[in-house]
C-alpha cells in the first residue's frame, strides 16, 4: 500500500528523534561517559541486578567490567537483532520497529543471506553461548533514485556504506550479545507467541525476518516544516 504524505512526514520526525538520542550517546571524554553512565536508570538497574545475582552465586561481589570502544557512527537502518537458539541463527528483526524504510523491505532477502553467512562463518565458531541475542550492523545500499523525502534518511556518513562486493553479500559487523530472555527486548517477535519460531527455522533454511513493511498510520497531524510541501510534490 502506498503511504500518504502525512505518514512519510511522520516517519520522518521518528527517523530525526531516535537518531537524535542515538547522537546523545556518544561522548568525547572520561568526564562525559561518568557523568552519562550515573544518570542512565537502566546502567543503575543493570549494575544493581547484576551485583546481587552475583553475591547470591558466588557468595561474594565480583569485578564488574567497563568496556571503552571508538563510536562508530551507525544509522537506524543498519542495526538488526538476530536470536541464537541451541547455536542456530533462528531469527532476524529490524531494530528499530517504529520506522519503515523502503529500501530495506527490498533488500531482506540480501540483508538475512548476508547476516546468516556472517553468523556461520565469523560468529559461530567463537560464540561462548548457545542461547544469545545478537545485535548486526548491516551496511545495506540506499538509491539515489528514491522518493523525495526518503532522501532525507541519507547516512550523514556515507563513508559506512559501499557497493555489494562480489560475492553479492552486504558487509556485516556484530555490535553486542544479549541474553536470551524476556528481558531482552524482541523487537517486531514477540517472545511468548513467537516462541516456536524463535526457537526453530524458516523452512528454507534461514533464519525468519521481520521488517516494517510500511509506515505507521498518522499518530497526530503533522507540522510542515517551510519548504517541506514543495519536497512532498
Amino acid at each position: 500500500c502506498a503511504s500518504s504524505d502525512s505518514e512519510h512526514v511522520q516517519n520522518y520526525e521518528f527517523c530525526a528523534f531516535f537518531r537524535a538520542q542515538l547522537h546523545a550517546l556518544a561522548v568525547h571524554s572520561g568526564a562525559e561517559a561518568t557523568q552519562l553512565l550515573s544518570r542512565s536508570e537502566r546502567v543503575f538497574t543493570d549494575l544493581t541486578r547484576t551485583v546481587r545475582l552475583r553475591e547470591q552465586a558466588y557468595g561474594h561481589s565480583t569485578p564488574v567490567r567497563l568496556i571503552v570502544r571508538e563510536w562508530t557512527p551507525l544509522d537506524l537502518d543498519m542495526e538488526y537483532r538476530g536470536f541464537v537458539h541451541k547455536g542456530r541463527l533462528t531469527a532476524l528483526t529490524q531494530y528499530f520497529d517504529m520506522v519503515c524504510f523502503p529500501h530495506v523491505v527490498h533488500q531482506q532477502a540480501a540483508i538475512v543471506r548476508s547476516v546468516h553467512t556472517f553468523f556461520e562463518q565469523q560468529v559461530r565458531p567463537c560464540l561462548p553461548y548457545e542461547d544469545c541475542v545478537v545485535d548486526f550492523a548491516v551496511a545495506v545500499r540506499r538509491h539515489t533514485h528514491s522518493a523525495p523525502l526518503e532522501l532525507l534518511y541519507q547516512l550523514e556518513h556515507e563513508h559506512a556504506v559501499r557497493d555489494l562486493p562480489t560475492d553479492g553479500l552486504l558487509r556485516v559487523r556484530v555490535i553486542e550479545v544479549n541474553p536470551f530472555s524476556r528481558f531482552t527486548s524482541a523487537c517486531l517477535f514477540d517472545w511468548s507467541r513467537d516462541r516456536a519460531v524463535l526457537g526453530g527455522r524458516g523452512a528454507d533454511g534461514l533464519p525468519v525476518m521481520r521488517v516494517v513493511c510500511r509506515m505507521l498510520p498518522v499518530l497526530r497531524r503533522p507540522t510542515l516544516l517551510p519548504g517541506m510541501e514543495e519536497r512532498l510534490d
